[in-house]
């Protein structure tokens, strides 16, 4: 059973091994991997898929207010996706599939899990070059809990486990 809840399950991982599951799911989806349904009719996903993205939850931070955000995001921004977008896609993830069973994989499916995955690794890749911190997106950065968005000035609030 994969936890959809929980980004707490990550917090004894270092870093590297929260990037190496990332990475992981990466290649899980360049392979071309498609969800299966089990005897009873639910989706049944390789463990990569949610460590994955749980792993991508606890270096971004978890978008408290994704509700609020999901609608200034779009396929067609996937590719330069900034750090808070990344973080309202995943946490979108996760309470899409916790409220609706086969939403991972109908995104799994539509190529968007593929996208924001591969957007996360290119600039995961980029901090590597940076001296090992993820890079900025304009002025802004996950690290903080709480950052003003360049769209709106508003502030967007994520909760990262201590």
């Amino acid at each position: 059973m994969h936890n959809t809840d929980s980004i707490y399950n990550n917090k004894h991982l270092s870093q590297e091994q929260l990037i190496s599951n990332v990475n992981d799911l990466h290649a899980l989806l360049d392979s071309g991997y498609k969800v299966s349904r089990g005897p009873s009719g639910w989706h049944e996903y390789d463990d990569r898929v949610f460590d994955g993205i749980n792993a991508a939850l606890t270096l971004l931070g978890h978008d408290v207010d994704y509700l609020e955000h999901r609608d200034s995001l779009s396929a067609e921004s996937i590719s330069s996706a900034n750090q808070e977008q990344l973080s309202t896609w995943f946490t979108l993830m996760t309470r899409g599939e916790h409220w609706n069973e086969g939403y991972v994989a109908r995104a799994i499916e539509a190529g968007e899990l593929q996208a924001i995955t591969r957007r996360l690794v290119d600039r995961l890749a980029g901090r590597s070059r940076m001296g090992g911190h993820l890079p900025k997106s304009g002025r802004h950065t996950i690290a903080s809990r709480f950052s003003a968005t360049p769209q709106t000035g508003r502030e967007r609030r994520y909760h990262r486990p201590e």
